[in-house]
């Protein structure tokens, strides 16, 4: 596959899986044997197979229906492609523990996607979640005063 290729592909996993909730799109764009290190959640555990991939998407669709990334930037070298990337959506279910808020937020995230013969096979997923749990009122950060 060329560059662009697969940067189409990482695209899809974002807005098609991501963004619009399709999960059907999961097994038409990642490998059976994938596997997603997903370094910023706070058991910190990789999410292995797809079905599991399509199970922990749902899981945070539960909690924010309104769910959209927006696409920052991509850049691709050899078999893999990173992409920056902003998501929003509004607190509305469960998420790890957290009722919900209904508050709006924003987090900013990057992955980088590794790709073989036409399918992500690993990525590795990195997203500001003390930036959304402080949106979402379940942290603080001490006073900057007296600094």
């Amino acid at each position: 596959m060329t560059l662009e290729q697969n940067k189409a592909l990482a695209r899809r996993d974002l807005q098609e899986l991501w963004s619009e909730g399709n999960l059907a799109v999961a097994d038409e764009i990642f490998a059976p044997n994938f596997v997603s290190h997903q370094h910023s959640r706070p058991d910190a555990q990789d999410v292995h197979g797809v079905a599991a991939y399509k199970a922990f998407v749902r899981q945070v669709h539960q909690a924010f229906a309104d769910l959209h990334y927006v696409l920052e930037d991509q850049i691709a070298e050899g078999d893999k492609v990173m992409t920056r990337n902003v998501a929003t959506g509004t607190h509305k279910g469960s998420l790890m523990g957290i009722k919900p808020t209904n508050r709006w937020v924003q987090w900013a995230g990057i992955s980088i996607d590794r790709i073989e013969q036409g399918k992500i096979v690993e990525n590795s997923v990195s997203w500001d979640m003390m930036g959304m749990l402080q949106q979402l009122g379940v942290v603080t950060l001490p006073s900057q005063e007296g600094r």
